[in-house]
């Protein structure tokens, strides 16, 4: 398990500085790469980070200026206020019960914080009927800043879109306040999680839990039609195979009835773009890599599993349903797809790694993570609750971006039970974080959607090159992510 112990631990400023070979460097350089090596909260200390002073930050071109909350005159941590809100979204999951208990442990200190601190108050957000989770988490967010009482913390689920909030400035930056005596606590989060909440080389989020992307296979069909298991070891060349001896025509009418790989959840090119060691997106830096040439080897190589051997839905006749595995009005007619880690979903449905060759790229992204929602007036407290906050629930998410229990996964104890998991699912898991690399794109299913129409469909139909739709899919990650004004706030009816 070195590689798993690696993934975990962020490296040293002294590591950093022999890896880099260089001297003296401006601060912005020092703050760049020691978050990109490290992730921690060592990096405002190594570069100089003190008390009132805040990082300076590279801003994209054409950006908004972030807003940040506010600190007393001096710079100095302001006074503790008595109570901090903590929104989440009812009804999402399992999330609304655990808050509340957090909540409850937090006020009666059951969890570790500060002396004295703020009580907590739980802020239930509701999806009216029609409206996405994103859209009724922005328009609360906006309509309490908007009021005078803005949110402190919130508690954020991928499916209120990560990329999307961290560019739209209902979210405050935290790396002003990670200059306190809690501020130690970001070394307790694993690096690659840290990496996925942070944008313009600020941290934007506390992560909680964390997504690896897994290959999903139905059980059923390899038996049937006796084609061996994914192992820890396959690579590319197994994949195929693989895929090709499951892909069917199986009442002899010459269409194919069932496919060896078709698309799912996670676009099925990333895991190779990633292998190449390329990217889509990186927030973090502002750049967009789909037209980089390792970007389009590995969508290349996803291409021809259909185009050169058959194995997926491709060619001019090929629609969205039948690209995602649908077939007369049959969905999952597909022998495996890429999908984020649920552990086995079902008795045939079942967990594998992310086949490889030399180079690890399995897409991991930020499932929840607490945020700090624009306009907070208690900057100060409401990061130090949210770092003690962080720490107790991301101890126990499925896949947690706490590094600790992230230990606890191959043999849970005590707390850390609520990590058990079946012995199949749990040696995919952690193969899986071993070849993990942080995505962006993994992190935003609405992106991914977006990225399927414009690349992942077109590609597949051979409608257009390859480096056609790798400028279209630029295009539009560009136009999703450039900074528009935050949704005017609905007037309540009642």
């Amino acid at each position: 398990m070195a590689g798993f112990t690696a993934w975990l631990a962020p490296e040293s400023s002294d590591e950093v500085k022999e890896k880099t070979g260089k001297g003296l460097m401006t601060r912005r350089e020092c703050i760049a790469t020691l978050a990109a090596l490290s992730g921690g909260s060592a990096v405002l200390a190594a570069c100089g980070g003190g008390p009132g002073r805040a990082p300076s930050r590279p801003e994209l071109e054409g950006n908004a200026p972030f807003r940040e909350a506010p600190r007393s005159a001096s710079g100095s941590q302001a006074a503790e206020p008595a109570t901090l809100t903590f929104a989440f979204m009812a009804r999402l999951g399992g999330i609304p019960t655990e808050a509340n208990n957090a909540i409850a442990a937090w006020n009666a200190e059951g969890i570790d914080g500060p002396t004295p601190r703020a009580q907590l108050e739980a802020v239930e957000i509701s999806r009216p009927s029609g409206k996405s989770w994103r859209d009724a988490f922005w328009e609360f967010v906006v309509a309490r800043d908007a009021s005078g009482v803005p949110l402190d913390i919130a508690w954020m689920h991928s499916a209120l879109d990560f990329p999307r909030a961290f560019t739209h400035q209902i979210l405050a930056p935290l790396d002003r306040y990670a200059q306190t005596d809690d501020s130690d606590r970001l070394e307790s989060f694993a690096a690659n999680a840290l990496q996925l909440s942070r944008y313009q080389r600020q941290l934007m989020a506390v992560p909680l839990a964390v997504l690896p992307a897994m290959v999903m296979y139905n059980s059923t069909k390899f038996e049937e039609f006796k084609v061996a298991a994914p192992t820890h070891t396959w690579n590319h060349e197994d994949f195929i195979f693989t895929a090709k001896s499951l892909t069917r025509d199986t009442d002899g009418d010459t269409d194919i009835d069932f496919w060896g790989y078709s698309e799912w959840s996670i676009p099925g090119w990333l895991p190779f773009v990633l292998q190449e060691g390329g990217d889509a997106v990186d927030l973090d830096t502002g750049t967009i890599k789909l037209t980089e040439p390792a970007a389009q080897r590995g969508i290349r190589f996803w291409q021809e599993i259909g185009r050169i051997h058959g194995a997926m839905p491709h060619g001019p006749d090929v629609d969205s349903n039948t690209l995602r595995g649908t077939i007369n009005g049959q969905r999952l007619q597909t022998a495996m797809v890429f999908t984020p880690f649920f552990g086995r979903l079902r008795a045939d449905r079942m967990p594998a790694v992310i086949p490889k060759e030399d180079r690890s790229g399995v897409p991991l992204g930020l499932q929840e993570a607490l945020v700090m929602p624009v306009g907070s007036q208690n900057g100060d407290a409401g990061f130090a609750a949210m770092l003690h906050l962080g720490h107790h629930i991301g101890q126990v998410r499925l896949v947690p971006a706490v590094t600790e229990a992230q230990g606890f996964i191959n043999k849970p104890a005590g707390k850390y039970m609520s990590l058990l998991l079946d012995p199949v699912a749990r040696d995919v898991l952690l193969e899986l974080l071993v070849d993990s690399v942080p995505s962006h794109l993994a992190t935003s299913t609405v992106l991914s959607w977006r990225l399927f129409s414009r690349l992942t469909l077109p590609v597949a139909r051979g409608q257009v090159s390859i480096e056609e739709a790798a400028q279209n899919a630029h295009d539009e990650v560009e136009a999703y992510l450039t900074p528009k004004p935050p949704p005017t706030p609905v007037p309540d009816s009642t």
